[in-house]
Protein backbone atom coordinates (compact mmCIF):
# COMPACT_ATOMS: atom_id res chain seq x y z
CA UNK A 1 0.00 0.00 0.00
CA UNK A 2 1.17 3.58 -0.58
CA UNK A 3 1.96 5.98 1.88
CA UNK A 4 -1.14 8.06 2.73
CA UNK A 5 -0.79 11.58 1.90
CA UNK A 6 -0.72 14.35 3.94
CA UNK A 7 -4.54 15.30 3.59
CA UNK A 8 -5.55 12.10 4.31
CA UNK A 9 -3.47 11.72 7.42
CA UNK A 10 -5.04 14.86 8.81
CA UNK A 11 -8.73 13.51 7.47
CA UNK A 12 -7.40 10.30 9.44
CA UNK A 13 -6.73 12.07 12.64
CA UNK A 14 -10.19 13.93 12.81
CA UNK A 15 -11.94 11.07 12.23
CA UNK A 16 -13.00 12.31 8.71
CA UNK A 17 -11.47 9.71 6.62
CA UNK A 18 -14.12 6.32 6.06
CA UNK A 19 -14.73 3.79 4.08
CA UNK A 20 -12.04 1.56 2.12
CA UNK A 21 -9.48 4.21 1.95
CA UNK A 22 -9.82 5.10 5.91
CA UNK A 23 -9.98 1.45 6.68
CA UNK A 24 -6.23 1.23 4.74
CA UNK A 25 -5.08 4.53 6.22
CA UNK A 26 -5.87 3.24 9.20
CA UNK A 27 -3.74 -0.28 8.95
CA UNK A 28 -0.83 1.48 7.16
CA UNK A 29 -0.51 4.06 9.93
CA UNK A 30 -0.63 0.71 12.47
CA UNK A 31 2.47 -0.60 10.71
CA UNK A 32 4.38 2.20 9.42
CA UNK A 33 6.51 4.27 12.17
CA UNK A 34 7.08 7.21 9.12
CA UNK A 35 3.15 7.81 8.61
CA UNK A 36 2.74 6.83 12.95
CA UNK A 37 5.02 9.56 13.78
CA UNK A 38 3.43 11.84 11.55
CA UNK A 39 -0.03 11.03 13.38
CA UNK A 40 1.70 11.37 16.82
CA UNK A 41 2.79 15.03 15.46
CA UNK A 42 -0.71 15.81 14.79
CA UNK A 43 -2.06 15.00 18.04
CA UNK A 44 0.92 16.57 19.97
CA UNK A 45 -0.06 19.97 17.76
CA UNK A 46 -3.32 19.48 18.37
CA UNK A 47 -3.08 18.96 22.51
CA UNK A 48 -0.51 22.05 22.66
CA UNK A 49 -3.25 24.21 20.64
CA UNK A 50 -5.84 23.16 23.06
CA UNK A 51 -3.78 24.84 25.92
CA UNK A 52 -3.15 27.97 24.53
CA UNK A 53 -5.23 31.14 25.57
CA UNK A 54 -8.44 31.40 23.95
CA UNK A 55 -7.84 34.80 22.52
CA UNK A 56 -8.62 36.38 19.76
CA UNK A 57 -6.45 35.80 16.79
CA UNK A 58 -4.22 38.48 15.14
CA UNK A 59 -6.14 40.23 12.15
CA UNK A 60 -3.04 39.54 9.90
CA UNK A 61 -2.62 36.01 11.54
CA UNK A 62 -4.19 34.00 7.91
CA UNK A 63 -1.76 36.09 6.17
CA UNK A 64 1.39 35.54 8.52
CA UNK A 65 0.77 31.81 8.62
CA UNK A 66 0.49 31.52 4.84
CA UNK A 67 3.57 33.85 4.21
CA UNK A 68 5.24 31.30 6.09
CA UNK A 69 4.57 28.18 4.55
CA UNK A 70 5.43 29.55 0.97
CA UNK A 71 9.36 30.11 2.50
CA UNK A 72 9.13 26.42 3.62
CA UNK A 73 7.25 25.14 0.78
CA UNK A 74 9.32 22.84 -1.43
CA UNK A 75 10.13 23.90 -4.77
Amino acid sequence: MRHPTPAELLELHFGELSGERGVACRAHAGACAVCAAALADLQWTEAALAELPADAPPADGLERVLARIETVRPA
